[in-house]
């Protein structure tokens, strides 16, 4: 996969830069797993690529919006690699999620940067982890474990984000986080040689007959996630 910015306006947008993102929402999601990827990108003024992960449940955002489910953050969002800062930026992640279903209610917990961690140079290939599991997250670089929470930090009164299915996405953007593009710049690039989700055999998830685009999570069905106590799940779905 090649994701490729270009500074050129697009349709009657202002922006002077166009990008793009790749995602599997609603085509593919997992829990309790671990997710990796192969990439490598340009580290320069402006450039903002990332690999993350959201809810499945997520409503949608731009055309894609009002398909029912959770808003962000309640849906849940783990940021596996950002590099951010421009030419002189860092490797960091990050977690967001919500106690309540309310965007007012935003959490989130900065997990630094790890820069250090790598071997090599940034813009040489490395493998992005994160490894999801009934009482942890664990967010590693090339094999090497830099950061571990507590999954029950996140749980919030209508269940825990990170225990439900989430889909991973790769995104390129251009300035906020990334810095100011340089001016003769024309360009910028992210390389993904692949994505992987590895996951126990058996793991079973059960979707909400009422709310269908609501997961429920296998280790918990007596409980509805989106505090509609509603009790009404559909068959099991084995993963």
């Amino acid at each position: 996969l090649h994701i490729q910015a270009i500074k050129q306006k697009h349709g009657s947008y202002s922006a002077e830069w166009s990008s793009d993102q790749l995602w599997t929402r609603k085509k593919y999601a997992n829990s309790n797993c671990r997710w990796e990827c192969k990439m490598k990108f340009d580290v320069m003024n402006g450039c903002w690529p990332a690999f993350w992960l959201m809810g499945d449940n997520f409503t949608g955002a731009g055309v894609e919006a009002g398909q029912g489910g959770l808003e962000w953050p309640a849906c849940g969002e783990l940021d596996i690699m950002e590099f951010m800062g421009g030419a002189n930026g860092n490797l960091s992640s990050a977690v967001h999620w919500a106690n309540i279903l309310s965007d007012t209610e935003h959490q989130s917990k900065s997990l630094g940067t790890y820069t250090d961690k790598i071997t090599g140079e940034i813009t040489d290939w490395h493998i992005y982890g994160c490894e999801i599991t009934d009482t942890q997250i664990t967010f590693d670089v090339d094999g090497t474990v830099y950061k571990t929470l507590n999954i029950s930090e996140m749980d919030a009164d209508f269940g825990n984000a990170f225990k439900m299915p989430m889909y991973p996405l790769i995104s390129l953007q251009v300035g906020q986080s990334g810095g100011t593009p340089d001016t003769d710049a024309s360009e910028m690039n992210v390389y993904v040689d692949w994505v992987r989700c590895y996951a126990p055999v058996g793991t079973t998830v059960y979707r909400c007959r009422k709310y269908a685009n609501n997961w429920i999570d296998y280790r918990d069905i007596n409980r509805c996630k989106t505090s509609r106590k509603c009790s009404v799940y559909s068959s099991s779905i084995k993963k």
